[in-house]
């Protein structure tokens, strides 16, 4: 017990007593003409942003908006459009050039009876092949290095590893070889560094990288200097980075861990030039994050399969916000798994994409929009901190500060499981107190919302004998 009580002195909790700094509610989500229809399994896998401010949607449909498009087309604002003959397989990933050029890649083979292997480029009016294409596998990451280089990774359909491709402007080479696992995502720093991410073990000879690493201009790879991932509490899954995004000072990442680096972070932290960083509680419990996209300020938006953000416990259905400090819903999300958002910060109209048929509370399968302004900036929030007091767990008793006439409780497992939620009348402001169960053993966070207030601790649950 004397171990417990050490333990508890020496958290200190941040009670976060904050207004929201955009309400986004679902009166801010709109659908965009229509949803995705067809395809083996429909849905909007893929999104860019033209310089025009058009957007492209890329996944498995074989109509969008009751517009008939293979697999990928285009929204001027107002209508869908085909492009060109489209891809005869499913779309993972695009992205828009220093140039203003436009590539996919994918599993498809073809545009019509052109040629295409799972990477092409748009030219305003078809698709073109990039070489020869690359002849295996599913390519799910791209970008361009400062000497021109594309760079392209995936899967492997059979096997454990992953694989690396480069072509140079003529012809396609080997990358370094991916060692147990996958590429999920690539993108260019501004000294000229390619930054892989994904559920790899190491690329090349390079020592241990797993997760991330990076690889110079030659060719050569590195370990990530603030290091890789660690560990994944959710039964079955590999710890990975599945996404990257970059703001002017650094990057958020992505994914399936619960450390990175010397962080513990629960699937999402923020590299700042130094060191990862955590994001409060993150997403604890999430099966897989999808994507991030930064928000232009200091925050970044987040995509998976999730259902909660905390310390709040705010129910955030498969996607939700970062503000920089604070974790925020975006109205009732979505009802199934986001894959990808892309947020148009001149519109300030955030575009969600996945295998949803339901966004915001409009009936829409794998696309819809939401207007989210963050133009003012990121706002401090108050907090407070104590030494356990607000929160402390004696034997099954859990005392609490309330400040308000209602109260809910929650424990939550730090694999994001809800061990516990009830919700009780307190007659008045000030400590109350709570009986629980038996949870079982084992560290957990209990959250109590009372009033405007939401605090949160760690505290550890012992099982009754």
């Amino acid at each position: 017990m004397n171990i417990i009580k050490q333990f508890l002195t020496v958290v200190i909790l941040a009670l976060s007593i904050y207004e929201p700094l955009f309400a986004v509610t679902d009166e801010d989500w709109f659908v965009l003409g229509g949803g995705a229809a067809g395809g083996l399994y429909t849905g909007v896998r893929a999104l860019a942003i033209l310089p025009n401010g058009d957007l492209v949607a890329g996944g498995d449909f074989t109509s969008i908006g009751g517009v008939s498009a293979n697999n990928i087309a285009r929204w001027d604002g107002a209508t869908w459009y085909p492009m060109g003959e489209g891809l005869d397989s499913v779309v993972l990933t695009m992205s828009v050039d220093g140039d203003g050029t436009l590539y996919a890649t994918g599993g498809f083979k073809k545009s019509g009876s052109t040629s295409a292997a799972r990477v092409a480029s748009w030219d305003g009016s078809k698709w073109n092949s990039i070489g020869t294409g690359i002849d295996t596998g599913a390519v799910c990451a791209i970008t361009k290095d400062s000497s021109g280089n594309l760079w392209c990774g995936g899967y492997l359909y059979t096997g454990y590893d992953g694989f690396l491709k480069k072509f140079d402007g003529t012809s396609w080479s080997d990358g370094p070889m991916v060692h147990h696992g996958d590429i999920q995502s690539l993108v260019t720093t501004p000294d000229g560094k390619v930054i892989a991410a994904g559920a790899f073990d190491s690329l090349g000879t390079s020592s241990y990288c797993h997760g991330i690493a990076v690889i110079n201009p030659d060719g050569t790879v590195e370990p990530f200097i603030g290091g890789g991932t660690n560990y994944c509490s959710n039964e079955g899954l590999l710890s990975s980075v599945s996404d990257i995004a970059l703001t002017p000072s650094g990057f958020f990442v992505t994914g399936s861990f619960d450390t990175i680096g010397t962080a513990e972070a629960l699937n999402n932290a923020y590299w700042n030039g130094t060191s990862f960083e955590r994001m409060k509680w993150g997403t604890p419990g999430a099966w897989f994050m999808s994507d991030c996209e930064y928000d232009g300020k200091s925050g970044v938006f987040v995509g998976g399969l999730f259902s909660n953000v905390y310390p709040s416990g705010e129910t955030s259905n498969y996607l939700a916000h970062w503000t920089g400090t604070e974790w925020e819903a975006l109205g009732s999300g979505c009802n199934m798994t986001v894959t990808e958002l892309k947020y148009d910060q001149s519109k300030e109209i955030l575009y969600v994409g996945g295998d949803f048929t339901s966004a915001g509370g409009n009936t829409v399968t794998g696309i819809a929009a939401c207007r989210v302004s963050v133009s003012t900036g990121i706002s401090t929030p108050m907090y407070t901190a104590t030494r356990g007091s607000a929160i402390s767990l004696r034997g099954n008793e859990l005392s609490f500060t309330a400040s308000g006439e209602e109260a809910s409780v929650s424990i939550v497992a730090l694999n994001g499981r809800m061990l516990f939620k009830q919700s009780l009348k307190t007659t008045s402001a000030g400590m109350q107190s709570v009986t629980l169960p038996d949870l079982g053993a084992g560290m957990a966070i209990a959250v109590v919302k009372s009033g405007t207030t939401t605090i949160s601790n760690i505290v550890s649950l012992k099982a009754s004998r």
